[in-house]
């Protein structure tokens, strides 16, 4: 009893240090977590250990009580012979003293004894081994049993016991999938609720001639205690009755949303459940009653909201003083749901002066309040409402809606919206169900889609709803398809970071886009007719393996944009958002990037030897090949004899043929001869004289061949291919790549032919055969791209092509890069070499934007682009540069040719040259970058007036303003290299 009458001030101090602890816990950053949870990862691999080790002596313990190990009375090894048997018996007899009345001496004679009858007899020593391996097995189990039990109890708990604290805190990382919901989250609950949430309507129907029938096809109801009806026909009372409700009807629950009707609405819809009619509620009494020939039926049909669209709001409410009535009349529902229902709305009350306020989010009667500050169930409901003390209150109000269009609004493009660096892009998206919750209408299964959840004003969207018009605008609501082609919500977040943002959505329900998107399609597919349709149906070519191609039959009306979330990573559902990164799946990027490491490109090299007058040296391949030890086999290339028949063929390689047969280099591997693929028989071909025409195929590592890598955008109608052929590619072997879809044929009139018209005025790559398709939306493997090309009515896909550089970087019609990054600042660096000894100074990397490109890595010290920066800085000291145009070399600058040369592989060639013209372009020109070896920060442009750079070398501090400032104040423009 005395335990009993302090627990509640124990239970109040445990509370209090809990919240404290909560308190912290919150307050720490990401990083700090991350460290905390390392460490408690260290702490249980030391518990882990720990338990190995006890378990390692458990097992001897009862491989002990179980069987004596003879082997180990002896010291001897489980593979010792005869002679060393008996040796080690005799050694163990000597070495036990017997004395008289010596019991454990007598003991461990007859131990050693028995041990030694039994290893040296062949019979009874394989008779032994055989059951020691059946007691170590046992052993193994039962010690397994008593550790790993408990262990894994213990997991289990602790599982359990962080998933509650997350829950508790609300640190559960927030699911943004469907399903994903933490079912004690606010998400996880408002979504069970939604599920039980069912209507019940009173309808009145009249016949004016009792024997015109119903028109209504039934079967049997969920529970069997209901009529559900299937189908409502045509010219029956029904039908007549529904014509005559719509007249009657409110135009839309909606203001400004056209085609939306309320769950209360009069009409007898095809989903309705019969509960009652005439006072009947059993099946058979509602069916005799509907027999009846009346004049006028009195039926309460029942509504679930599976067959509606809920719509969402979260209404903020605040009344002046306790004695304030909220204005709003409310009973409990009738389902199992737990909600209230909105009975009147008094118009001088609290929620009235809100409806007056916001007419989007007026509540209305038949509303359902699901939830009051998070709290559900009705009886918590009115606790908190009925509280003096609760002036200001969150309501989430439910309503039901019908669109009489079944199909999703279409998806449309809208962007590119171009930023500046520390510009906002302005808008706020997230899950549905995840507040704040505008007036949100949740598609059925698309709760956690991710939608547009606030445009704010003043930034980069607004500004582009108020220059566009109303059918481009980015509204509230619109469900979030693709962010620059990135259709992973987890993606979403890094891609809106982005300079240029082009998004893909899905208008809301009754909305002008909505509506217009709808009257387009349908106005495109009957302008371009049925013989057109069935022509382009014929003739286009989806995406297909193995080159085959294959036409869709064409589809009436606009297709939906189907959203596809993949299932949400176990490491994100156990630990939310302390999720550590190695355990999430990588990004598309990251994913891009590894495929293009483990790539080869093959090529072939075709050479015919002359005749023997000719000479010996002409005649040789000129190939020194080393067979390579390696999983990928073949024979490496350690050097190519400019006089032999290779050699030859790499003099006469040009810009235009390098693509397709580019030159042989040192470290490229030989891998087929004609018809020999391994390494004795390809050295066979090559050595027998008699052979004069060969196929070399060559395979070279991707970082040196120069790959170049861009997006297409591709768009087609129904019934309509991609207009391309596509053969699927497979690795080399032992290369360890994925299979990859090479490009046979691009058709006229198709998708493809399209976009390459576009992208000659967009100054980008033209897809053209034998380019490599390497990803599609964010799928980088071969099945998923072909599904999804077959899939998808818009899609963008990544391509690579060979020795031809980096791919340009493409403009669109408002001069934005169609690639996401800002229009780089392109100059040059002319360096000259005093003697052969001096080096450039600079490291080189592969650019961490685009694996493709060079970027100076580091500016090293006693270089000559240390002393050109040097040079630079002292002339802008001295007299501010001359009015000229001058720029220092950075980290993170990209290098796009040395002394004219744009393969990034031939870059060390031209740095050993007397003068060197480096070609670069910076991206974040608009801040200054100082180059780390200046003793004073200088900004990295110098055509400034001496005023303008003497107060810049006065305030250090003031730096990148002052170049801003001077930026936006000279008329020069920047000269461009290329």
């Amino acid at each position: 009893p005395r335990r009993l009458k302090i627990a509640p001030a124990g239970a109040a101090t445990a509370s209090a240090h809990f919240e404290q602890w909560a308190a912290m816990t919150l307050a720490l950053s990401r990083a700090e977590r991350q460290v905390l949870a390392g460490f408690a990862v260290v702490v249980v691999a030391m518990a882990v250990l720990h338990e190995v080790m006890q378990l390692k002596e458990l097992k001897e313990a009862v491989q002990k009580q179980l069987l004596e190990d003879y082997y180990t009375v002896l010291g001897v090894s489980e593979g010792a012979s005869q002679h060393d048997v008996a040796i080690a018996w005799k050694r163990a007899m000597g070495s036990i003293e017997m004395r008289p009345h010596n019991e454990e001496g007598r003991i461990r004679r007859a131990h050693v004894t028995t041990a030694h009858e039994t290893l040296a007899s062949v019979d009874l020593r394989s008779a032994y081994d055989r059951q020691r391996h059946m007691v170590r097995l046992a052993s193994d189990g039962l010690t397994m049993a008593a550790v790993g039990a408990p262990l894994l109890a213990a997991l289990w708990l602790a599982l359990h016991v962080l998933r509650a604290l997350a829950s508790l805190l609300g640190l559960g990382g927030g699911a943004a999938r469907p399903g994903g919901f933490d079912p004690k989250s606010f998400e996880g609950r408002l979504a069970a609720t939604l599920a039980k949430i069912e209507v019940s309507v009173d309808i009145e129907i009249r016949r004016g001639d009792p024997s015109k029938k119903l028109g209504m096809k039934l079967a049997p109801g969920s529970g069997g205690s209901s009529l559900l009806i299937e189908d409502v026909h045509e010219g029956g009372a029904t039908e007549a009755h529904n014509r005559a409700a719509k007249g009657t009807a409110q135009t839309s629950p909606l203001p400004g949303r056209e085609g939306l009707k309320s769950w209360c609405s009069p009409e007898v819809w095809v989903g309705d459940e019969l509960v009652s009619v005439d006072g009947a509620s059993r099946p058979s009494d509602m069916m005799g009653k509907l027999q009846a020939n009346s004049v006028s039926l009195s039926v309460t049909v029942k509504r679930p909201i599976k067959t509606f669209l809920p719509w969402v709001t979260e209404l903020n409410l605040t009344r002046a003083s306790a004695e304030e009535r909220w204005g709003c009349q409310m009973t409990q529902a009738k389902d199992c749901s737990g909600t209230m229902q909105v009975m009147e709305v008094d118009p001088s009350g609290v929620l009235g002066r809100w409806n007056v306020m916001n007419p989007p989010a007026a509540v209305r009667t038949g509303d359902r309040i699901v939830a009051v500050d998070r709290e559900f169930e009705a009886a918590r409901i009115l606790k908190v409402l009925t509280d003096p003390s609760s002036l200001a209150t969150a309501w989430v109000v439910v309503r039901g809606l019908r669109d009489k269009r079944p199909q999703q609004p279409s998806a449309r493009e809208y962007g590119p919206f171009t930023r500046q660096r520390d510009e906002k892009l302005g808008i706020r998206i997230g899950p549905a169900l995840q507040s704040p919750l505008d007036g949100i209408i949740v598609e059925n299964g698309g709760e956690g889609a991710f939608v547009v959840k606030q445009v704010l004003p003043g930034y980069v969207v607004d500004t582009w709803n108020r220059n566009v018009g109303a059918a481009c605008q980015v509204l509230e609501g619109s469900v979030v398809v693709s962010v620059n082609g990135r259709t992973d919500p987890l993606e979403f977040s890094s891609e809106l970071k982005k300079t240029s943002v082009r998004m893909r959505l899905r208008p809301p329900r009754g909305t002008q886009q909505a509506l217009e998107g709808e009257r387009g399609a349908s106005t495109d597919a009957s302008a371009r007719g049925p013989k057109d349709a069935a022509a382009r149906a014929s003739n286009a070519n989806g995406a297909s393996s193995g080159g085959s191609s294959s036409s869709s039959s064409a589809i009436a009306g606009p297709q939906p944009v189907v959203l596809h979330f993949d299932k949400q990573p176990w490491a994100r559902s156990v630990f939310g958002q302390w999720a550590p990164g190695f355990l999430l799946p990588k990004s598309f990027d990251d994913r891009l990037r590894d495929n293009l490491s483990r790539m080869r490109c093959i090529f072939p090299v075709e050479l015919q030897r002359g005749s023997e007058d000719r000479g010996a040296e002409a005649r040789r391949i000129g190939l020194n090949l080393v067979t390579a030890r390696d999983e990928l086999g073949g024979l490496l290339v350690s050097e190519v004899s400019p006089a032999g028949l290779v050699g030859q063929h790499n003099g006469t390689v040009t810009p235009a043929s390098r693509r397709r047969s580019p030159e042989v280099r040192a470290g490229d591997r030989l891998i087929a001869v004609n018809d020999a693929s391994t390494a004795a028989l390809m050295l066979e071909v090559l050595s027998n004289p008699s052979v004069n025409e060969f196929k070399l195929v060559f395979s070279r590592m991707a970082a040196q061949a120069s790959p170049g890598v861009w997006e297409a955008e591709l768009s087609r109608g129904d019934g309509e291919g991609w207009g391309m052929k596509l053969l699927s590619q497979h690795p080399a072997p032992g290369a360890g790549g994925r299979p990859v879809l090479c490009v046979q044929e691009v058709q006229e009139d198709g998708a493809v032919h399209r976009w390459n018209g576009k992208s000659l005025g967009q100054k980008s790559w033209a897809v053209e055969p034998e380019d490599l398709v390497v990803a599609c939306e964010a799928e980088t493997d071969e099945a998923g791209m072909l599904k999804r090309l077959q899939a998808s009515q818009h899609t963008r896909i990544t391509l690579l092509r060979w020795h031809c550089g980096p791919a340009p970087e493409g403009v669109d019609a408002h001069g934005s890069h169609v690639n996401g990054n800002a229009k780089p600042l392109v100059f040059e660096v002319v360096l000259e070499k005093t003697s052969g000894s001096e080096k450039l100074g600079i490291r080189l990397d592969p650019s961490a934007r685009d694996p493709t490109r060079t970027s100076v890595a580091e500016v090293l010290p006693g270089g000559l682009v240390e002393s050109y920066n040097r040079r630079v800085a002292a002339e802008a000291r001295t007299n501010g540069g001359n009015g000229r145009e001058v720029w220092t070399v950075c980290p993170g600058d990209e290098v796009d040719a040395v002394n004219g040369e744009q393969d990034p592989t031939r870059f060390s060639e031209g740095c050993r040259s007397a003068r060197i013209v480096l070609t670069l372009s910076r991206r974040n020109h608009v801040s200054a970058v100082v180059p780390p070896e200046l003793e004073t920060p200088l900004p990295t442009s110098f055509t400034e007036t001496p005023a303008s750079v003497a107060a810049a070398l006065a305030l250090p501090a003031l730096v990148a303003a002052a170049a801003a400032t001077a930026a936006t104040a000279t008329t020069t423009e920047v000269r461009a290299a290329a």
